[in-house]
């Protein structure tokens, strides 16, 4: 837990941060929610929508008050984009765990914080980055995470070295997914939270995180190796974002079924988010 944000800023400053960033939780949670939702009627066959966070976001703008909602989510993913990044500063400095630019620490402390920096600062972005998407909704305007990935990845190909940056990106994907089932399996996500409750609440709350990651774990997985292949045929066509690795385990062997388990998980990945808004250690 952080206790003091910066030497300049006062405790009433940083739990009002810290509250509208436990609502970045929430925000996240109901989006893994509909994402999930909107993923398990594609296996369905009785949706067409983008199962991402893009899709999730159009489908709220949808509704009445729609446009507050998503104001509401600007907001609170800012905060939490923040907080992480923040988070991420203050394990890149030396401290009381020896800290990245610390020369006298523990190294394993070093190394350790040097990890935290990096999954934080990327956690920081991935918020950021929704938030923005949240904010092309809440002005009125739409966006497609398959289309942008397509974009983006064609982009990054007519650089110098620009395949090899984007199989870098689908291998870190990738190792990000694989880490989201070890968690899943292991438990280890539970330690990020403080005073769970007592069974059954407590029990129910972790088998969402069981459910929740590995399912997680699995998509991110297809959506790395898809930037995989992008990059050994050369055809940004291949990439694609959440919603396109979802299609893609759709169109396996009992795809339809796989699909929808998926995106059950989904569902219980974002009811555990929610959960953690409120035991999550911040």
């Amino acid at each position: 837990m952080i206790s003091v944000m910066t030497p300049t800023m006062d405790q009433r400053t940083e739990r009002r941060l810290t509250l509208v960033a436990r609502g970045g939780f929430v925000v996240s949670g109901l989006l893994h929610v509909i994402i999930g939702v909107i993923a398990a009627r594609i296996g369905l066959g009785s949706s067409s929508g983008e199962a991402s966070s893009a899709g999730a976001l159009g489908s709220i703008a949808q509704n009445p008050f729609g446009q507050v909602a998503l104001w509401v989510a600007v907001v609170a993913l800012v905060a939490l984009g923040a907080w992480y990044l923040f988070t991420a500063y203050q394990d890149g400095r030396d401290g009381a765990a020896g800290g990245l630019a610390s020369a006298t620490g523990d190294p394993k402390d070093t190394a350790r914080n040097a990890r935290s920096a990096i999954t934080n600062a990327a956690k920081g972005i991935t918020y950021l980055v929704i938030a923005g998407t949240a904010f092309t909704y809440a002005t009125g305007g739409s966006s497609s995470e398959n289309q942008k990935a397509n974009d983006i990845t064609a982009t990054v190909m007519g650089f110098p070295g620009g395949r090899w940056l984007i199989g870098a990106v689908g291998l870190t994907v990738l190792i990000v997914g694989g880490y989201h089932v070890f968690a899943g399996v292991t438990g280890k996500f539970l330690e990020a939270l403080r005073n769970l409750p007592e069974p059954p609440a407590g029990r129910a709350v972790r088998v969402l995180g069981h459910v929740g990651y590995v399912a997680k774990g699995v998509a991110l997985g297809v959506v790395g190796v898809l930037f995989v292949i992008a990059a050994v045929q050369a055809d940004p066509d291949d990439a694609g974002g959440l919603d396109q690795g979802l299609r893609t385990l759709g169109e396996q062997p009992f795809g339809a079924i796989i699909l929808v388990v998926v995106g059950i998980g989904f569902v219980a990945f974002g009811a555990f988010s929610v959960v953690r808004a409120r035991y999550t250690d911040v």
